[in-house]
């Protein structure tokens, strides 16, 4: 049950309804008070649910729960990003997503894990270290597709078709959009297509 309202929040978020995210955000974390990955995949749509009604400082609270814990894995990477990039802290943002992967790899939370090493490559890639972005973007489609969950694969395909398309790598950026198009049509399926 806690897994069915994660997912709607974080459908109502991705269709801008802060209302119905923040009220599955806080009814899938209190089917599962305590549970760690509950609350961290959580965590982001409750984040953007309270940002779209207006309650920015909550938001921020919710993702600064978990951003300052210094052994706790930070939330979905895109989020984490799209705030620190809000608040001009996107340095910091490349420490906090290699740490949530290896405290995420660490615990077996594998979904959170390829988001965080998706979010990685792009930090990587927009500062310039070309190499590590390259690494960090396999490594997230690895463990994506070891998480079995299609939303999380979609977004690392994403991180490594940018990154190799900001090296100007067309090959790779066409072997990714193959591997994206051959994938069973679904949400998340259309939005990665789209982005290539």
């Amino acid at each position: 049950a806690a897994t069915i309202a994660q997912r709607r929040a974080f459908m109502a978020s991705s269709r801008l309804r802060g209302a119905d995210a923040i009220e599955w955000a806080q009814r899938a974390i209190e089917l599962m008070p305590g549970d760690t990955g509950t609350a961290l995949l959580a965590a982001p749509s409750l984040a953007n649910g309270l940002a779209f009604e207006g309650r920015v400082d909550e938001a921020h609270a919710v993702l600064d729960r978990w951003l300052g814990d210094r052994h706790a894995p930070a939330p979905g990477s895109g989020y984490v990003l799209l705030t620190l990039k809000a608040r001009g802290e996107m340095a910091h943002a490349g420490e906090l997503f290699k740490r949530s992967a290896e405290v995420s790899l660490a615990e077996g939370l594998l979904v959170v894990a390829g988001m965080a090493l998706a979010g990685l490559a792009r930090v990587q890639q927009l500062r310039g270290s070309w190499d590590d972005a390259v690494v960090s973007a396999q490594r997230a489609v690895a463990v994506a597709i070891e998480s079995e969950d299609r939303w999380v694969v979609a977004q690392a395909q994403w991180a490594a078709a940018l990154v190799a398309s900001a090296r100007g790598d067309w090959e790779s950026v066409e072997r990714w959009h193959d591997e994206v198009r051959a994938e069973p049509a679904t949400f998340e399926r259309h939005a990665a297509v789209q982005h290539l």
